[in-house]
């Protein structure tokens, strides 16, 4: 569903390049004023492009402390009867 969904979005700045002008508007701007992904002189759009190089990771990355892991601890243990954190990086 995440890979779909950045398709999606990578998708849509390709079909208005514009749009990414406008998407940190308000606190953050996305960018500096001179900053510039068209140029209708010359008739160039910029183009985003991603390659996956996987189908990515099970598993969310959390502070083990949290309140959102022991949430997340617990409901695993309600559905699926136990739960067996991991660590793939080392920490």
């Amino acid at each position: 569903q995440v890979i779909a969904k950045v398709n999606e979005y990578v998708a849509d700045i390709n079909a208005n390049p514009d749009i990414v002008s406008t998407m940190g508007e308000g606190d953050m701007p996305v960018h500096g004023p001179h900053s510039k992904y068209t140029l209708p002189e010359q008739s160039f759009n910029g183009r985003l492009e991603l390659k996956w190089i996987g189908e990515g990771e099970n598993g969310v990355a959390c502070k083990l402390d949290s309140k959102g892991y022991a949430a997340i601890l617990e409901a695993t243990e309600k559905v699926l009867g136990s739960v067996k954190p991991y660590a793939i990086g080392g920490s």
